[in-house]
C-alpha cells in the first residue's frame, strides 16, 4: 500500500516546494470565484430538493390523514 501511495505524496512534496507561484493574484481570484460559484450553485440545488422532499412528505401526511378519516 506505502508502494501505491509513494509516488503520489513526492508529487504533492515537490510541487509543493516549487518555488515560484506561477498564477497571478488576477487567476486566483478567478479561481476563487469559480469554486464560490459552484459551492453556492450545489447548495442551492440541495436546497430545492430539501424544499420538495418536505413538501411531498406534508401531501403524504396529509393524504394519509385523510385516508385515516375516512376509514
Amino acid at each position: 500500500m506505502i508502494k501505491k501511495i509513494a509516488p503520489i505524496l513526492l508529487l504533492l512534496f515537490f510541487q509543493g516546494c516549487g518555488g515560484k507561484d506561477s498564477s497571478s493574484p488576477q487567476e486566483k481570484d478567478k479561481v476563487q470565484q469559480a469554486v464560490e460559484q459552484a459551492v453556492t450553485q450545489e447548495l442551492k440545488m440541495y436546497e430545492g430538493a430539501k424544499r420538495s422532499v418536505e413538501k411531498i412528505e406534508k401531501e403524504a401526511e396529509k393524504q394519509q390523514a385523510e385516508a385515516a378519516a375516512i376509514k
